[in-house]
């Protein structure tokens, strides 16, 4: 079965665009209320739910990402997929402050050799990393993060 994901603000509102308030899994994990259908014809960028695929998942990362279904008339395209019906049904609780840190961290540490090879005496975008990352885990605090800053 594939996994379909949906990116909220904490408002429970889209994160990447779009209007309206989603219904959310209960704290039980029971799935939330499938909202209401969509009108019309489904339109990239302008009607219909929005949800992403595993692998367009980078491409609308937020706050709060959810597991969701669809059911119904359903449009895939290269990095979204839009669909007549949806509901959210998991809170993936996994994603939160310190793994968003931690993956963006790990993004710029995948790309600091090519900075390094043409900068090999400036150490600061790897120092950056590490106050990042110690940061994410609780291992120094907002001064420690600000004394870095200013360095």
């Amino acid at each position: 079965m594939e996994r379909l994901f949906k990116v909220l603000n904490e408002d429970h509102r889209p994160a990447n665009g779009g209007t309206g308030e989603w219904n959310l899994p209960t704290d039980d994990d029971r799935p939330g209320k499938w909202m209401p259908p969509i009108q019309g014809n489904l339109i990239p960028c302008q009607n219909g739910y929005h949800l992403c695929r595993e692998k367009d998942l980078i491409e609308w990362l937020g706050p709060n990402i959810y597991l969701a279904e669809c059911r119904g008339d359903r449009i895939d395209e290269s990095n979204k997929i839009i669909v007549r019906e949806a509901r959210l049904t998991k809170h993936l609780w996994t994603w939160d402050d310190c793994s968003a840190r931690l993956f963006a961290a790990e993004c710029a540490r995948r790309v600091l050799p090519i900075y390094e090879k043409d900068y090999p005496s400036d150490d600061r975008p790897r120092k950056a990393i590490e106050v990042a990352e110690a940061f994410a885990v609780g291992d120094i605090d907002d001064a420690a993060v600000a004394a870095a800053v200013d360095a």
